[in-house]
């Protein structure tokens, strides 16, 4: 019942709790955290992990009044998975690549009607989970939300906040809308791990490819319009007014935003699909040839194995701080309006990877912590469970979201 979800959830110690804290990307939440929710803030939050000697470790480089409760647990062990999250109102999980390791923390989240939030990028993965497990969360009231970083909350937060200008503006709802984003910045072991488990699984592929893999009944069934197929090389964007190449992140950010469609809706004729754009021709080949020869080498066991073991960064290794200061990420999405008028919007952030994703979930936790126990449970995505709310809050913290005078893309 919801008076027993809300009980339940009024007993855990702690609003959000951080898993895998010690590792890359769990150590810039945990810093994220202690810099903006200090222990006087109402915010009550604790660090997870397998090691308290590593924990201990990360909790004195934590400022003094930024400094929150220890939680050891084995992943590998049901038991302390669930007195763990029994602990907590939210569940937020950087521990990936999520295919291997995300499954316990999800499955005690809807097994105790907990709320969750994670960095995967691993669509297949989430489509696994929401098969496992819809129908219980619906009926615990868990509410589970994957994909809060970089992928994929910049695309859906960016048709969430284009689609609310264009109704209250004009009136009209969505139609078809292109998004190309420009990013730079550094990768993490861990990011790499999470894309060679993919390209090592045949099944993760297949499913990967599906473009409306995260929706459900006859919306999953459907074909793809020409414009919604993946990319495959260069084309000219007429609505961005650029050339591009396919967006590696594209995979998953368009099945999450269709799956924000199939929740919400923004329109009986919304059409969402995302590239990278380039100068122009000669610099796309170019970009098309790295591209390829890089998921070439990514999908023979032996050449990955190499790249993995004397070229990429190790696991719960990443960029360096000053690697990630110079990061910066912009996504511009595109709409034409009924009367042919183009409107535009830009998302706009620092390091994409890695800072920015480290807001993103952090504030992703922070809504859900916050939201009424009357909500039902279920599997969503940033925009349909997290709304409007999230987007405010992500500008406080600095991100932008903007709407563009007709004549800028860039």
């Amino acid at each position: 019942s919801t008076w027993g979800h809300f009980s339940a959830m009024a007993r855990a110690a702690y609003d959000i709790v951080v898993c895998g804290a010690t590792g890359f990307t769990g150590r810039l939440v945990a810093q994220y955290m202690a810099a903006q929710y200090q222990t006087d803030c109402g915010v009550v939050w604790a660090i997870a992990g397998r090691s308290l000697a590593r924990l201990n470790e990360l909790r004195a480089e934590l400022p003094e009044n930024g400094k929150p409760a220890l939680l050891v647990y084995d992943a590998a062990d049901p038991v302390s998975v669930t007195a763990l999250v029994r602990q907590a109102r939210v569940v937020l999980s950087t521990v990936g690549p999520f295919a291997l390791h995300g499954r316990p923390l999800v499955e005690a989240c809807v097994r105790l009607g907990r709320s969750y939030v994670d960095i995967t990028g691993e669509a297949f993965w989430v489509r696994d989970m929401m098969d496992s497990y819809e129908a219980e969360a619906k009926s615990t009231g868990a509410r589970i939300v994957s994909c809060c970083g970089f992928d994929s909350v910049p695309s859906d937060l960016g048709v969430l906040f284009l689609a609310e200008h264009v109704r209250e503006r004009y009136g009209e709802p969505l139609g078809r809308v292109s998004a190309v984003a420009r990013m730079s910045g550094g990768v993490s072991g861990g990011t790499i791990a999470s894309m060679a488990n993919i390209m090592s699984s045949s099944a993760a592929m297949r499913a990967s490819a599906e473009p409306f893999l995260l929706c459900d009944g006859p919306d999953r069934a459907r074909a793809p319009s020409e414009f919604e197929r993946d990319r495959r090389g260069l084309s000219w964007d007429a609505m961005g007014r650029t050339w591009t190449v396919p967006f590696i992140m594209a995979g998953v950010n368009t099945r999450v935003v269709r799956r924000s469609q199939s929740l919400r809706s923004y329109g009986s004729g919304f059409e969402y699909n995302e590239a990278m754009p380039v100068s122009g021709r000669f610099a796309g080949f170019v970009t098309l040839t790295v591209l390829g020869l890089s998921l070439v080498l990514l999908y023979f066991r032996v050449t990955r194995w190499l790249l993995q073991r004397f070229v990429l960064p190790a696991q719960g290794s990443g960029p360096s701080a000053e690697r990630r200061a110079a990061g910066r990420f912009r996504f511009v999405h595109s709409t034409t309006l009924s009367t042919g008028q183009v409107v535009r919007v830009a998302v706009a952030g620092g390091d994409p990877g890695y800072g920015e994703t480290a807001k993103m979930v952090a504030e992703a936790a922070v809504c859900a912590a916050r939201l009424t126990p009357d909500r039902v449970g279920g599997f969503f995505t940033p925009a349909t469970l997290l709304g409007y709310a999230y987007i405010k809050q992500l500008q406080a913290r600095g991100m932008t979201f903007e709407v563009l005078d007709n004549d800028a893309t860039r």
